[in-house]
């Protein structure tokens, strides 16, 4: 038996639940859910610093709409008409690159899309 899915799967349904009564799932909720997501990745979590910022159109800090990947275009699809959160992972200490960006859905907690280290 795999604790870590069992467990991880119950922390997506207590934060999915407990959403139910409120519109939309928390920011701290989001983080965790991302924190979820990337673990396993190549990213050092621990030496990230953490943001997330609410956004409701396609567009944001991350990916341009005139983006010519097909990768960022599949996540603006995704993107269209939903509330999401930007969870940005950014190096503590200043390098190129090393960070990631994962895109949670504010209603669902459902994973929208992500890039960067993985």
């Amino acid at each position: 038996m795999n604790w870590g899915n069992i467990a991880s799967a119950i922390l997506s349904v207590a934060i999915v639940t407990s959403s139910c009564n409120a519109s939309e799932i928390s920011e701290e909720a989001a983080i965790a859910l991302a924190k979820r997501h990337l673990r396993g990745s190549a990213l050092a979590l621990s030496s990230t610093i953490v943001s997330a910022r609410k956004w409701s159109t396609p567009e944001n800090d991350v990916i341009s709409k005139n983006s010519t990947s097909a990768r960022d275009q599949r996540i603006l699809e995704g993107l269209a008409g939903k509330t999401y959160w930007l969870v940005s992972f950014r190096p503590a200490k200043d390098q190129l690159g090393g960070g990631a960006a994962v895109f949670v859905d504010a209603v669902t907690g459902e994973i929208l899309g992500a890039v960067g280290s993985r």
